[in-house]
């Protein structure tokens, strides 16, 4: 399944992705966070989450003694604090939108993949207003099925308007809102998928919310759903 959200969710993959786009930020004279018109408070900090993911990366890399579950749970929350950085400040779309800004910016940030190949269109400007229906199923082996449609009687099929689900849950412990921090993140292109806990969960109970998300115009994403339980088997 193609990932075609902008910044990578999985550890080794945000950890190339991360690192390319903090150096080329800041390369060069001027720096290319100048030229694109970046201020010093994004690659404050970015230099921030650099340094503290890359102490854990060389603990990750040791499989043996340094990956442990507190290693790997951090690493993830440096990830979910880079993208909601992006989510409440909209950098990749300011980096996209300025007017300095050259395909290799693009490339590097995974924005617009298809920026040769781009055509004419409207620009959607109204955020998607309906919410999301989901039916969870535990699968057994900590996997659990989800359906996600329109409405309740509906087919499984994704919003018009969207081009992935987002989601964002927690285990045995229960979150106030999908805005808490800690929440493990996840997406999917698919409306009907196979989340997969891996196998150290069984009994605990998932906490989970589900929401409509425009990779492209990430500012006009669905509201988050209630919030689904299920108990892990």
């Amino acid at each position: 399944m193609v990932d075609t959200a902008r910044i990578p969710r999985l550890i080794l993959q945000f950890h190339i992705y991360y690192n390319n786009a903090y150096i080329y930020l800041t390369t060069g004279t001027p720096t290319n966070a100048a030229r694109i018109g970046l201020p010093a408070a994004d690659t404050t900090l970015m230099l921030s989450i650099y340094t503290q993911w890359n102490g854990l990366m060389a603990k990750y890399s040791d499989k043996a003694n340094g990956r442990t579950t507190a290693v790997i749970e951090q690493l993830n929350l440096l990830i979910e604090k880079f993208i909601n950085y992006d989510r409440t400040t909209f950098l990749l779309d300011r980096i996209a939108s300025s007017p300095t800004a050259t395909v290799a910016d693009l490339e590097v940030f995974n924005i617009k993949k298809g920026i040769l190949r781009t055509k004419t269109h409207t620009i959607r400007q109204t955020p998607i207003s309906e919410g999301i229906s989901v039916t969870i199923t535990p699968l057994g082996g900590s996997q659990i099925g989800v359906k996600c449609r329109m409405n309740s009687n509906g087919r499984a099929a994704m919003h018009e308007n969207a081009d992935i689900i987002e989601y964002v849950y927690s285990i045995d412990k229960m979150p106030e809102s999908p805005e808490d921090l800690g929440l493990r993140h996840g997406m999917s292109s698919k409306a009907s998928f196979t989340l997969d806990l891996d196998g150290s969960h069984p009994g605990k109970i998932l906490y989970i919310y589900f929401r409509w998300y425009d990779t492209k115009h990430p500012n006009l994403a669905g509201p988050w759903s209630v919030m689904y339980t299920s108990v892990i088997v």
